[in-house]
């Protein structure tokens, strides 16, 4: 699904930043890991790899919650992943 995001948003998001995703595991444990990503057209893009701990979770928990910073400044975005 694509997000509209502002131009503030959307320009911050453009910089060349790390992200912070936050999964859930099966028990029910919080699984905080740092990515790379992309904005494409409304899009966040997220780089995994099969047997990632990140994967795993959202084959058990669909909700996420990703962080962007760069120090101060900061965006955040909950979600479902299909």
């Amino acid at each position: 699904m694509s997000v509209t995001f502002d131009e503030h948003v959307r320009a911050f998001l453009s910089e060349p930043l790390a992200a912070v995703l936050a999964t859930v595991s099966p028990r029910r444990r919080p699984q905080a890991t740092p990515v790379w990503f992309m904005l494409d057209d409304g899009l966040i893009l997220i780089n995994t790899s099969r047997g990632r701990v990140k994967l795993r979770n959202r084959s058990y928990a669909a909700g996420m919650i990703t962080s962007f910073r760069d120090g101060a400044t900061g965006v955040s975005r909950a979600g479902w992943c299909p």
